[in-house]
């Protein structure tokens, strides 16, 4: 289980932590009324999910090095993804919110569960990357000789 950052402005990005972890970039549901943390659980999107939030798109940032930090850093400069730099373009007020650690599987979890009004900036397909990052994990793992039998199995184009 995990904690929400408490909502901050996009442009705020340098208050996230150099760290690993799953970050939510959103805009208000209502613009009139200000984007706060919740205190309450909720099962589905855990502890201090936002409210008045509505979550536009989801990233994650396996670098220690520049982190959560460094991925928010380019949205804001429209670096990152495209929706979000039309929203920037355009002068709408963004949010960011941001959860720490090994969060890789909840990115694909969150877009496999979404509902036509979330994530709507989010257009590659995640399940593919996550396959990728798992494959290259378990990878990591084999000795050099199981590389090369792995690497020279002759698949017949249905994975058998």
């Amino acid at each position: 289980m995990f904690i929400w950052s408490d909502p901050k402005p996009l442009t705020a990005y340098g208050l996230a932590e150099r760290r690993t972890g799953i970050y939510i970039i959103g805009g208000a549901k209502n613009r009139s009324l200000p984007v706060d943390g919740s205190k309450e659980k909720c099962p589905y999107l855990q502890e201090n999910w936002p409210e008045n939030f509505t979550p536009y798109y989801v990233g994650i940032s396996e670098s220690q090095h520049r982190g959560i930090r460094g991925r928010l850093s380019s949205h804001c400069r429209s670096k990152g993804n495209k929706g979000i730099k039309i929203r920037i373009v355009a002068h709408e007020p963004l949010y960011f919110i941001a959860a720490y650690g090994d969060m890789a599987d909840y990115e694909v979890l969150f877009l496999a569960l979404k509902m036509d009004n979330q994530f709507t900036d989010n257009v590659r397909c995640e399940f593919d990357r996550a396959a990728k990052r798992a494959r290259k994990r378990v990878r990591a793992e084999m000795t050099e000789s199981e590389q090369i039998f792995y690497d020279n199995l002759d698949y017949d184009g249905r994975g058998l």
